[in-house]
């Protein structure tokens, strides 16, 4: 984590300020692992505008909301690969999918610098969320609607593929 400290891109940037944060929660991870904190103002100067959204994650909802958040982007990103990897979904699709794992990734590298604090930020990456359940739910079933299906009518013991 200290890496962050070195992608500074410019003189002045606070790239210090993101590594002192992810440093600090570390440190105090007995402080916010059990059900968060109030506030992080006295873990160091300007401390208090937390600038990591995992960090957030953790001083809101402790070790489990830290462990729930990361478990819904792993989450995204297997429906993402196995949709990818699906040999029965035409090209489109697998492009649109691939897609959404960019943006998702683009969050993620985000998420290192910079906090959602609410309304607009929040709801594109949630949206992002919902679209690649909802795309993957969708492809499923267009899947199954498309496939034939073998019936067999037992009226006259024939079979018929419809």
């Amino acid at each position: 984590w200290a890496l962050v400290a070195r992608v500074s891109t410019i003189d002045g940037s606070t790239g210090y300020h993101r590594f002192y944060i992810i440093d600090q929660a570390i440190k105090r991870f007995g402080e916010w692992w059990f059900l968060g904190t109030k506030s992080t103002a006295h873990w160091g100067y300007g401390l208090w505008d937390v600038t990591n959204q995992y960090v957030v994650e953790a001083v809101k909802g402790g070790l489990l909301g830290l462990i729930l958040f990361l478990g819904l982007i792993i989450s995204a990103f297997r429906i993402i690969g196995k949709s990818i990897e699906n040999p029965d979904l035409d090209e489109q699709t697998k492009k649109t999918f691939w897609a959404m794992g960019s943006a998702l990734f683009a969050h993620l590298i985000v998420f290192f610098g910079l906090a959602y604090f609410g309304g607009q930020s929040f709801l594109n990456f949630y949206f992002l969320l919902s679209q690649i359940g909802a795309l993957s739910v969708v492809s499923q079933i267009s899947y199954r609607s498309t496939t034939p299906r073998l019936r067999v009518c037992k009226c006259k013991r024939v079979r018929k593929t419809y």
